[in-house]
């Protein structure tokens, strides 16, 4: 794979999961 493309793809996956982190602490907040 060209190493731009994982490089890529792992910022995204990062991006992806800090996305669902701040979600769930919403969550948590409003109940």
């Amino acid at each position: 794979m060209h190493p731009l493309a994982f490089l890529l793809i792992s910022l995204h996956q990062t991006f992806t999961n800090a996305q669902l982190f701040q979600v769930s602490i919403d969550i948590q907040d409003s109940c």
